[in-house]
């Protein structure tokens, strides 16, 4: 199977902002991904303050309850379709 993504886990993210190690790794991480030319997806933002700190560190693409909770299939396509508006507007 061909590698297209990396997934940084939660446990990397939880408090991030106060942890200088796990700013470093996913830092890191994120730099790899994209150097490999690869999406890089950060698991388990949960606060505004981890949501700042990925954005600063050049995370992409994201997931978490900060974001939103876990949607059923037709919840989500409405999410989308909603944001795509936003970001119109």
């Amino acid at each position: 199977m061909p590698l297209t993504k990396i997934k940084i886990d939660r446990s990397f993210v939880t408090n991030i902002e106060d942890d200088p190690a796990s700013v470093k790794i996913v830092r890191s991480l994120i730099r790899m991904a994209d150097d490999m030319g690869l999406d890089c997806i950060v698991e388990g933002i949960e606060t505004k303050a981890e949501m700042a700190t990925i954005c600063d560190l050049g995370g992409r693409f994201i997931q978490g309850y900060h974001i939103s909770r876990p949607l059923t299939a037709a919840d989500a396509r409405a999410f989308a379709e909603g944001a795509r508006a936003s970001l119109a507007s």
